[in-house]
């Protein structure tokens, strides 16, 4: 014969509240889960005050102080007079199914005294082996050697109980601090078929976002991508019958100013003459500091050229744009539109995807940045679909911001704490070098240090591999 059979749940069985209770105990972990805070009293003696709370004991049962509990709560021992104890400070509570049992079963509240070490040199345990089976811990009290007073400092409660959510958080926070985001299938980018249109589509996938799994069962198509405008035509006259409206020429001002930051595509068509000349530009860059340009220009009769800034302008001063004039060469200036595509993970586990225009962007715990994209006037012209897969090294490609001048660059994701690795033709940088011959790390804003020359841009291999949070 095998041992006895318990079933919990038994038809009209006379104690249901004791069946309910073994049922929570399963799921619900024993504990205080909200107050029940040990204080000092004022003024300060060796009684302890308990903060209104609720916990939850061994066998399912929810205890709850609707008020605070002041000096009756309990006592601490006098202090040994040199050396110092630690005590434990418990509630107790056994479920007893008995109706002659006073109302409500009250839990009890006790001091388990520590044992004073046999010399100066040994560190003080609290007594946690002399708990019983129905005892919650609260808190550790340090009795210092001689004391007649508990103060603030000498006590440490304990941490309370997370409920699920906080539970949940807490391995979110876990998860995404030591792998960051990533996706697990799917997230792919593709341009919307036929060309041109503005149309992204991202296929179905999942991944792992600030911790928590997002999922997205149908393909997503994201239509905000932006395409390039003019901000400066070639028209001549122009709208204010300006007759150099258009043509080259001093102190240039742009028809309207980039909505987003930046890159300016500055085309240059000449006629009759050749034209070799610096053009410089004045305004702010994508993090609002004040930058001066200057685009080196070279180019031969009846010959049409674009070049590109290497600043990402959020503004453009009134007539910033420096042009030696030269009859007959005329310039038409647009935006460069890069779209940074992050997914965004949600509390329902769908999410999201946007673009974001802002390089200098410092992207939230919950999203993800999956793909960089180029635009033109009619449709998408690149797609860059970056690695997303958990703790893979991201190469990012600094060469195109080099100007010759510049010493603050901007990476395109968040780098895992450490995980970077700088290298500038072919020398490899060492974080915060304390010679000014490295770099520093400010979230995505890479600096290099007062003693590594400004890369001219010419023949210029500078990038960061690194791991990605975002």
């Amino acid at each position: 014969m095998g041992t006895a059979q318990k079933v919990t749940f038994i038809w009209k069985q006379p104690d249901s509240t004791f069946s309910l209770n073994n049922h929570v105990a399963k799921i619900i972990a024993k504990g205080p889960y909200s107050g029940l805070l040990v204080q000092p009293t004022s003024p300060a003696s060796m009684k302890l005050d308990l903060t209104a709370g609720y916990a939850f004991s061994i066998e399912g049962v929810k205890i709850e102080e609707q008020g605070d509990v002041k000096e009756e709560f309990v006592e601490i021992s006098p202090a040994h007079p040199t050396r110092q104890r630690k005590d434990l400070v418990i509630m107790r509570h056994q479920y007893i199914a008995d109706v002659t049992v006073p109302a409500g079963n009250p839990a009890t509240y006790h001091v388990l005294t520590g044992v004073v070490p046999g010399d100066d040199i040994t560190e003080a345990e609290p007594p946690y082996g002399d708990m019983q089976e129905y005892d919650i811990p609260l808190a550790e009290i340090w009795v210092p050697g001689g004391a007649v007073a508990i103060t603030e400092s000498e006590i440490r409660n304990l941490r309370r109980t997370p409920t699920t959510a906080e539970l949940a958080d807490i391995v979110a926070e876990a998860l995404y601090l030591s792998v960051g985001n990533f996706a697990f299938e799917g997230w792919d980018p593709s341009a919307q078929q036929p060309q041109p249109n503005l149309n992204l589509l991202i296929s179905a996938g999942r991944g792992l976002l600030c911790g928590r799994v997002n999922t997205s069962l149908d393909e997503y198509i994201l239509t905000t991508l932006r395409p390039r405008e003019v901000l400066r035509p070639d028209t001549d006259p122009g709208p204010t019958n300006d007759p150099d409206y258009g043509k080259v020429a001093e102190n240039l001002t742009l028809h309207q100013q980039p909505d987003y930051p930046s890159k300016l595509r500055l085309t240059i068509t000449t006629t009759t003459n050749t034209y070799t000349q610096t053009i410089n530009i004045l305004g702010l860059n994508e993090v609002g500091d004040e930058i001066l340009e200057q685009v080196e220009i070279s180019q031969g009769t009846n010959d049409e050229q674009t070049y590109e800034t290497v600043t990402t302008w959020s503004e453009v001063a009134q007539e910033g744009i420096d042009c030696p004039p030269i009859d007959g060469t005329f310039i038409v200036i647009t935006d460069k539109p890069v779209h940074y595509i992050y997914a965004v993970g949600t509390p329902t586990g769908v999410p999201h995807f946007r673009a974001e225009m802002n390089p200098a962007y410092e992207p939230k715990c919950e999203e993800l940045l999956i793909a960089i994209v180029e635009t033109d006037e009619t449709g998408i012209i690149s797609i860059d679909d970056l690695s997303l897969s958990a703790l893979v090294p991201y190469l990012d490609d600094m060469s195109d911001q080099c100007d010759g001048a510049r010493k603050t660059f901007y990476l395109d994701a968040l780098p895992v704490p450490d995980s970077e690795w700088v290298i500038l033709d072919g020398l490899v940088l060492m974080k915060d070098e304390p010679h000014g011959k490295g770099y520093s790390l400010n979230g995505k804003e890479l600096i290099l240090g007062a003693n590594v020359p400004a890369p001219d841009g010419v023949n210029t291999y500078f990038y960061a591999k690194y791991m990605r949070h975002n």
